[in-house]
């Protein structure tokens, strides 16, 4: 279909039940063909009342970070500051700034971050994909807010490793067992969080425990995930 520059096209997207509590979920977008104008609206509608209800993206633009996505920036219907240490808390991996009010957090290998009323992701494969993490951040939130009373806040910063903090403590053999060419570019994965540790045969083989243990340690105080069997030694 070829649309003017200035013609609209808005049509919705899906509506259907996400939960048991008669809770519907649907989405509306807009795509002009200019590329600039993209307007996607997720709402949820309930029989009672939700914390945050609608989550409507203003802009979407080609993802830099990662060819062929997308990244777009979405407006909440409500500032969710008070929420975010709770979400610190239930969510693993996320980096939370209590100074600046934002969390930055990955779902799937998309980077989501929220600041007050504004939600921004890249790494998504398509305004179907978008729909999706906004619908799965919003009932997320909305979860978060009800049950805020049994969670304990966490105002806590996670300190993020930079690569040559993981680097120093890798085997650096080039061993290529990971599926990266080099130990440089397995800790660029790591330092994102786009592998696990536990990749590293050489980190494992019985020749660098020291250096294995100092790295768990680490990635366990800055809050990355390591293997579970070491959780309860590590420190």
């Amino acid at each position: 279909m070829i649309l003017s520059n200035n013609k609209i096209l808005t049509r919705k997207l899906r509506s259907h039940r996400i939960s048991q509590n008669f809770t519907e979920s649907f989405c509306v977008f807009s795509v002009s063909i200019c590329g600039k104008v993209f307007i996607l609206s997720c709402a949820s509608r309930k029989n009672k009342m939700v914390f945050l209800s609608e989550i409507r993206i203003t802009s979407v633009l080609p993802c830099i970070a990662k060819p062929g996505t997308i990244r777009f920036i979405a407006e909440l219907d409500r500032d969710i500051s008070e929420v975010l240490p709770y979400l610190n808390t239930v969510l693993d991996g996320a980096i939370y700034n209590h100074q600046g009010h934002n969390i930055t957090l990955k779902k799937g290998g998309r980077l989501v971050g929220i600041h007050g009323r504004q939600l921004s992701a890249g790494k998504v494969i398509d305004l179907k994909d978008a729909g999706n993490l906004i619908n799965w951040f919003r009932d997320l939130v909305n979860d978060t807010y009800d049950k805020k009373d049994s969670i304990k806040p966490n105002y806590e910063r996670r300190m993020r490793l930079t690569v040559l903090d993981i680097l120093k403590l890798m085997p650096l053999t080039n061993c290529k067992k990971c599926g990266e060419m080099t130990c440089t570019a397995f800790a660029i994965k790591i330092a994102s969080e786009e592998k696990h540790i536990l990749a590293c045969a050489d980190l494992f083989s019985g020749k660098f425990n020291e250096k294995r243990d100092l790295l768990l340690k680490i990635l366990k105080e800055c809050g990355y995930k390591i293997p579970s069997i070491f959780a309860g030694s590590v420190k």
